[in-house]
């Protein structure tokens, strides 16, 4: 048994039997950092606002929560569907704005195109890459996380991946000037 999911277990516990505000802190400040990352490689500069949002969800889910995944894990599902249900609402209304999206000060040129060009891509698509190369979760683990099936996990990274080279491939293309 890992301690630390036992921890977060009590954690739970704690909160849900009597409202305990520090179990609900060390659960925040433990999980915090991992959900932000995530939610920043995927939605940019909304993810303070998501992060805050999936938070708010979480305290008022956490009694449903039944333990059969990591704390962890079942954050992540929180923040993923927080994240496609604001970016599902923002199109609806018109007022998604992809270009505002910032790749945040990476040093290298390539890095930089890489990271526009994850930005780029429609959020399952990036969902996806990101959980599976970024945080090694198997497609088992993504399609739980996303509620589509393990497939549709395997045949969104292969289209994500592609979008990602060629983007990349069309970026080195216009610096070359056509040359190659």
């Amino acid at each position: 048994m890992n301690p630390a999911l036992d921890g977060d277990r009590e954690l739970v516990e704690r909160f849900c039997a009597g409202g305990d505000e520090a179990a609900f802190r060390s659960l925040h400040a433990r999980h915090s950092p991992a959900v932000y990352a995530l939610l920043r490689r995927l939605v940019g500069p909304d993810a303070e606002d998501i992060l805050q949002e999936t938070w708010m969800r979480a305290a008022r889910r956490m009694p449903t929560f039944r333990g059969e995944s990591a704390v962890r894990t079942w954050l992540f599902a929180i923040a993923l569907n927080t994240a496609r249900e604001i970016w599902r609402e923002r199109v609806r209304s018109g007022e998604l704005d992809t270009d505002r999206r910032q790749a945040g000060g990476l040093g290298s040129e390539d890095a930089l195109d890489l990271q526009q060009a994850v930005a780029a891509l429609p959020p399952g698509y990036r969902a996806v890459l990101l959980l599976h190369d970024s945080w090694g979760y198997t497609h088992a683990e993504i399609g739980a996380f996303l509620d589509v099936d393990e497939g549709t996990s395997k045949s969104q990274l292969t289209h994500a991946r592609a979008a990602v080279r060629r983007r990349l491939a069309g970026r080195a293309t216009a610096r070359t000037g056509g040359a190659g």
